[in-house]
């Protein structure tokens, strides 16, 4: 139930990238790797949201429709 609680709380892109950033240098680490990955993808996946402004549909199905 835990996951309910961060879904309200919206990062500024500025935090996004820091934390990026400190992700990519630890997953030179070879004890946390795997969970550094795994919080990679989730920062990558809010920067895409940020971006595209969509989460799950790809780009080119968005524009296949107009």
């Amino acid at each position: 139930m835990a996951f309910f609680f961060n879904r309200g709380r919206s990062r500024q892109p500025a935090d996004i990238v820091r934390s990026t950033k400190e992700l990519l240098l630890r997953i030179h680490d070879s004890q946390n790797a795997p969970k550094a990955e795994e919080e990679l993808a989730k920062q990558l996946s809010q920067m895409k949201v940020m971006v595209q402004g969509t989460q799950g549909q790809p780009l080119r199905n968005r524009n296949s429709s107009q």
